[in-house]
């Protein structure tokens, strides 16, 4: 009666109000079980034995949802990578729900093999990709597989002009003409890591900076300055982090209402830029990215700019940002790093004729062991010739890059969304539900990797080229930092040579570059169980700290023996 009479004095448009929103949420709840209690039947009858009730499917398949929420909010409780791995690990399968929408994780190496490979499986439908129903999808399957039996019934030369793809080649083309440019980028960037300003600063920021400048200009051909990269570099990193929340807790525009207003801010600044860069390549001639934009209109060009931008300037700046935090911390490694390159060092030069950098146009002139020792980064920078031998040459860099995108693999889901129905093991996968194998959990898991939580980048190191592919690891598809198959991330050899020249040419410092962590953050390596990094991956604060060689003599030995 009470409440009677108080709703009585309150105004009757905020009765309505109040009276819709009931019912709005009522009938979202009510949709979203439909929904649950739909897919999971489907599951039941698909199957699996009938004997089992539809609570067993149900808790088999994954956590229990929330009506209206699903398991937003345990994965944003607990933490993405942590309930990964605690729902994950017992499952081929799991399924994670997105308030009503269904989200398979796969984590068993053939699973991943199917979906990665597999055209049943292919990118869902983002922001500047036609949006295509699957009725659509399922007619582009049907032409892709009458372009795979005209391409193995084709005669071997045939097979292979088809199979090309000229912008992948046209990358690695564009890779070869800019090393100069990025060990010499890359140089200039260490010197000013280590001046006094940026002593104390944090280092990830400068990193990110400093790529997004190199990859302007290594991509597009577009000079960008130090304000400007200062201010796309945080537009990316925050307009990326709101999207992975979102992602996960998508009733987040509901309420954060200061974050929807950064989001719509950062993303504006994202696309201001991604204009800016359209207008240059207008008047450039960048052939590689011209033919790989197309004919394509105003927006899916727009889309496909930036989503190149974002990839570059986000991926490797994570990845190099971590590579140097181990190294800084391992102290055996970057011993043993500073040895390698000088040996790589000594071997092409006892292949040239012992001939140095400044000594190339003289035959009478040897290069002496101590000499070999002392060449600076800038004489490797400068010859691009002996720094693409080096980038080549599979060496013990390749393993400290493998193990660090073991360990921090910058994209957090590989997503593909199913073309039809099919299976995934003994689960029923209906058209158009999201599929995605997860690179930190695959790099993670016990029954894959020997002492997984630990960074040994010795197990990268065999003379087989099964090991050189996925360490002691039993899969290909147990390490998929760039994702496999013939979606694989087409960055990749840009990405690889650029953290090996950053690795490189730190290695070849005098004195050390090195970096501390900040107090309060502990060592990127767990001393005791499981550390769960964010879903962002992004790294704790670091900065540049300078000491003096510890292994100079010790690789000045080394070189000399060799």
């Amino acid at each position: 009666m009470i409440l009677a009479r108080n709703l009585l004095h309150v105004p009757r448009p905020s009765l309505y109000v109040v009276a819709a929103l009931g019912a709005f949420s009522l009938f979202q709840v009510g949709s979203t079980v439909a929904k649950y209690a739909l897919w999971f039947w489907k599951q039941k009858r698909a199957g699996r034995p009938v004997s089992r009730g539809l609570l067993e499917v149900v808790t088999a398949l994954g956590p229990v949802p929330v009506p209206g929420f699903g398991n937003a909010l345990y994965l944003s409780r607990v933490g993405f990578f942590r309930a990964l791995y605690e729902s994950c690990l017992e499952r081929q399968v799991t399924v994670f729900w997105l308030s009503s929408t269904p989200l398979l994780i796969v984590s068993a190496p053939d699973l991943v093999e199917q979906v990665l490979t597999s055209r049943t499986f292919e990118k869902p439908q983002y922001f500047g990709y036609r949006s295509r129903t699957v009725k659509t999808a399922l007619e582009l399957h049907q032409r892709a597989e009458l372009l795979r039996e005209k391409i193995e019934t084709a005669d071997p030369d045939q097979q292979q002009r088809v199979r090309e793809d000229p912008s992948r080649a046209a990358l690695l083309d564009l890779i070869d003409r800019s090393l100069t440019e990025i060990a010499s980028s890359t140089e200039k960037f260490l010197a000013e890591l280590r001046a006094e300003d940026n002593v104390g600063k944090d280092a990830s920021k400068l990193i990110q900076r400093f790529y997004v400048q190199l990859n302007c200009k290594v991509l597009f051909g577009l000079v960008v300055d130090n304000a400007e990269a200062t201010r796309i570099a945080s537009a990316i990193e925050k307009a990326g982090a709101e999207f992975s929340r979102r992602m996960i807790l998508p009733q987040r525009a509901l309420y954060a209402w200061f974050a929807n207003v950064s989001y719509i801010y950062h993303t504006s600044v994202l696309l201001i830029f991604g204009q800016k860069i359209l207008r240059h390549l207008r008047i450039s001639s960048n052939s590689w990215i011209n033919g790989w934009l197309g004919k394509a209109g105003r927006l899916r060009r727009l889309a496909k700019v930036l989503g190149l931008l974002m990839a570059a300037t986000q991926t490797v700046p994570i990845a190099a940002s971590w590579a140097l935090i181990l190294v800084s911390v391992h102290e055996d490694v970057r011993e043993k790093l500073a040895c390698e390159a000088r040996r790589l060092l000594s071997e092409d030069l006892s292949v040239n004729g012992g001939r140095g950098v400044a000594q190339q146009g003289s035959q009478t002139s040897q290069t002496t062991p101590a000499q070999k020792a002392n060449l600076t980064a800038s004489d490797i920078a400068t010859d691009v010739n002996r720094l693409s031998k080096l980038l080549k040459k599979h060496s013990y860099f390749d393993a400290v890059i493998a193990e660090t995108l073991r360990l921090f693999p910058p994209f957090p889901l590989i997503q593909r969304q199913a073309q039809c129905d099919t299976h995934l093991g003994d689960v029923f996968v209906p058209g158009g539900t999201l599929v995605a194998a997860v690179p930190w959990l695959q790099h993670h898991h016990p029954a894959y990797w020997k002492q997984a939580e630990s960074f040994n980048p010795e197990r990268w190191i065999s003379p087989t080229d099964n090991v050189a592919r996925h360490g002691d690891a039993p899969s290909d598809y147990c390490y998929i930092p760039f994702g496999r198959g013939r979606r694989m991330c087409a960055g990749n050899p840009l990405a690889m040579v650029e953290l090996k020249c950053l690795l490189l040419l730190v290695a070849l410092q005098e004195p050390d570059l090195l970096f501390d962590l900040e107090p309060q953050e502990t060592s990127p390596e767990p001393q005791a169980g499981m550390r769960f990094p964010p879903l962002t991956m992004r790294p704790p604060r670091f900065a540049v700290r300078q000491e003096e060689p510890i292994h100079r003599k010790l690789c000045q030995q080394n070189s000399n023996e060799l």
